[in-house]
C-alpha cells in the first residue's frame, strides 16, 4: 500500500509533460511505476524537470538562430548585430551548463563574426 500511496503523489509531473506536447518513448511518467525508492522516484522528477527546462533553451536558441537569418535576409545590420549578440550570448549561456557543444558555439560564433563582416 505504501508504494502506491508513492507513485499517486507525483501525478503532476506527468500532466507537465503533456502540457508541453514532450513526444518522448518511453514517456517520463512510465519510470515512476517502477521506481523502489523515494530517491528513485526524486531522480524521475529531477530529469523531468530538467528535460522542461532543457527543451525551452534548445527551443530559444533555435527562435534566436531564426531572428539572425531573418536579419540576414533583410540586410538590416543594426538588427543582424542585435540578434547575434542575443544568439551569442544564449549560446555561451548554454554551453555553460554543457547542453551544446563547445565546437558548435565556436562554429556558429564565427560565422555570425563573418556575417556582421560581411
Amino acid at each position: 500500500m505504501r508504494r502506491y500511496e508513492a507513485v499517486a503523489r507525483f501525478p503532476s509531473f506527468s500532466r507537465l509533460t503533456v502540457l508541453f506536447l514532450a513526444p518522448t518513448f518511453p514517456p517520463l511518467n512510465f519510470f515512476i511505476d517502477m521506481a523502489n525508492t523515494k530517491s528513485a522516484l526524486k531522480y524521475i522528477r529531477k530529469t523531468e524537470t530538467r528535460t522542461l527546462r532543457n527543451r525551452q533553451v534548445k527551443t530559444r536558441l533555435k527562435t534566436l538562430a531564426k531572428k539572425v537569418q531573418t536579419a540576414v535576409e533583410a540586410k538590416d545590420k543594426d538588427a543582424l548585430i542585435a540578434a547575434s549578440k542575443d544568439y551569442i550570448s544564449a549560446l555561451d549561456k548554454a554551453g555553460k551548463v554543457g547542453l551544446v557543444h563547445h565546437n558548435k558555439i565556436a562554429r556558429h560564433k564565427a560565422r555570425c563574426a563573418a556575417l556582421i563582416a560581411a
